[in-house]
């Protein structure tokens, strides 16, 4: 499986280098990375950030280890990168082997990552979608467009809770 993790939450552009809603973004996909490997999934990563200057990126694998490389990149990553997510998820699905799955964690949904899930639907590629709801009504995507969608609600005291609700 590969995760796909958009970094650029919207209220990034309201100041403050981390705001909780992209820690709790990073947090939902470490814990999707997390439980994909408990099952015997090779899990890989891809973003729009950064680590150090280069690409988020760690093609998925089942090797010993392949977990504690993406929880480091996640641990390590800057919301700013060089490539619009939907560039990236258009670009990065491109490479990889038939039959991956895909997990997008984002927190909202834009038209261009719409049309970029559109384009990966056509291509037969299997994605779900872990939607970090940060609104009172977020978009979700189109029925049909996606295998499945999972939303957890962004709440202030998020760090202090022993577990996050994803609702159908």
């Amino acid at each position: 499986a590969a995760i796909f993790l958009d970094t650029r939450v919207p209220q990034l552009g309201r100041g403050g280098v981390a705001p909780p809603e992209l820690e709790l973004t990073i947090a939902v996909a470490a814990s999707v990375a997390a439980d994909l490997d408990r099952r015997g999934i090779g899990v890989g990563l891809y973003g729009n950030g950064s680590v150090g200057g280069r690409p988020l990126a760690l093609d998925p694998s089942s090797a010993p280890g392949a977990l504690t490389g993406v929880l480091e990149l996640l641990a390590r990553a800057s919301p700013y990168g060089p490539r619009a997510f939907a560039d990236l998820l258009l670009e990065e699905s491109r490479r990889l082997a038939r039959g991956t799955t895909g997990v997008v964690v984002v927190a909202d949904l834009p038209p261009a990552t719409l049309l970029a899930l559109d384009e990966l639907r056509r291509r037969h590629m299997a994605v779900t979608v872990v939607l970090v709801a940060t609104d009172e009504a977020p978009t979700l995507p189109p029925a049909g467009l996606v295998e499945g969608c999972f939303v957890t609600r962004f709440h202030d005291d998020w760090a202090e809770r022993d577990h996050l609700d994803l609702a159908l």
